[in-house]
């Protein structure tokens, strides 16, 4: 148990499992994430301005109603906090809430955390022509539409490309021309940690600032 057919080398050619397969594996991964007693009273801990966009955003989410968050603050804020309060609170009721963050430290912390290249197939060199290699048709398509909240951390780092064909995918699945297909997306990020640009910089003219907040 646990080993890979390749490592016998039976035949020349490795094995490698299907679109289709990997797919299988991702959905069926999403749908038994089991959620801890601990997390699901998460919302019970959260401060004043952080219960204020629980119940917004859950109130969106079960009322099948559109909405697009912004979750802004400080390192050590504790946003991810919020975010599996709220991953917790959809997954206990049996829908799918699909966590991603723009880069794998970030989506490691979140519970079931994938990398939004690795979730929505958007490739790593990105241009104006790009698009999210996912077909309509396939079981991940399915597992998209049927995602009741979609969160996605540090989106700072993303190129505004990323959000462009992450919104227009959620737009073709959704068959709607509505903000993300009309769903619920929560986006997450520090502005503070934003660094200054140049206009027609060279590398050399960017440096390192410090943000003190207060």
């Amino acid at each position: 148990m646990g080993h890979d057919i390749n490592e016998y080398e039976l035949i020349p050619e490795t094995i490698r499992p299907s679109t289709a397969a990997r797919e299988a594996k991702e959905i069926h991964f999403e749908r038994s994430i089991i959620v801890s007693e601990d997390d699901i009273l998460l919302h019970r801990k959260l401060n004043k301005n952080q219960l204020i966009a629980y119940n917004l955003i859950t109130e969106r989410i079960f009322s099948n109603k559109v909405g697009a968050f912004f979750i802004d603050g400080p390192r050590g804020t504790r946003k991810t906090f919020l975010y599996r309060a709220l991953l917790a609170t959809v997954r206990s009721m049996g829908y799918i809430a699909l966590a991603t963050a723009t880069s794998g430290v970030a989506a490691s912390i979140l519970p079931g955390g994938r990398t939004a290249h690795s979730r929505f197939k958007i490739p790593i060199d990105i241009d104006e022509n790009t698009s999210c290699n996912i077909s309509k048709e396939s079981s991940l398509a399915g597992l998209i539409r049927d995602a009741k909240l979609i969160v996605w951390d540090e989106v700072f780092m993303a190129k505004r490309r990323m959000l462009e064909v992450f919104d227009l995918l959620l737009k073709d699945l959704m068959n709607t021309n509505a903000l993300f297909g009309g769903k619920v997306v929560v986006l997450g990020g520090d502005f503070r940690q934003t660094l200054p640009v140049v206009r027609y910089g060279k590398k050399r003219r960017f440096h390192w600032r410090k943000f003190v907040i207060f």
